[in-house]
């Protein structure tokens, strides 16, 4: 009997669902739809491109992260206009018109990420391959310690006697020898 008024409180829970807002690409704008389909058809980059929706300032916000080192992030507004730079530019303060974004963001959502990984070409990494055992030994250091020490000690020899053969940084007297 108890059973009864579980099931006729949850049914209707189970019935309407949980009303979440998902995040599938059919539930974004039509802009960010757009702007989605032009970051896949760029090349991956690492990291991936990614989209945001947050409410800043009482409003729903789209926060796109730059893909790289000084380039501006952007903060759209839900008809798809730029409102600022959050970050990202010389300094990595944004461009300024929105200080306060990254203190007064509330309810953070990925919308979407770039799936692929991002595309190295091969002529750029050598490939790794595993030494064969009758692979040639591979040539000595160009630098070797012990001969830059002999040759420092040879030039500073050189270098360091006067035209007369003295040593000049010698503290031994005109007539005398230094040993």
């Amino acid at each position: 009997m108890k059973i009864f008024p579980a099931l006729a409180v949850l049914c209707p829970l189970l019935w309407c669902g949980c009303g979440g807002t998902p995040t599938s690409p059919s539930a974004v704008p039509d802009w960010l739809a757009a702007l989605i389909a032009g970051f896949q058809s760029a090349p991956a980059g690492n990291p991936p491109q990614s989209v945001y929706r947050y409410t800043y300032n009482g409003r729903i916000v789209y926060y796109v992260p730059a893909r790289c080192c000084d380039q501006f992030s952007t903060l759209y507004d839900t008809a798809g206009h730029a409102l600022c730079a959050p970050d990202g530019g010389l300094s990595g303060h944004g461009d300024g018109r929105c200080p306060d974004f990254f203190q007064q963001r509330r309810e953070g959502v990925l919308v979407w990420q770039d799936p692929r990984s991002p595309s190295v070409s091969s002529r750029l990494i050598p490939r790794l391959t595993t030494p064969r055992e009758d692979a040639p030994v591979p040539p000595q250091p160009l630098f070797d310690p012990a001969r830059a020490v002999r040759y420092t000690r040879t030039c500073w020899r050189a270098h360091s006697r006067s035209p007369s053969g003295r040593n000049p940084n010698s503290l031994s007297r005109p007539g005398t020898s230094a040993s």
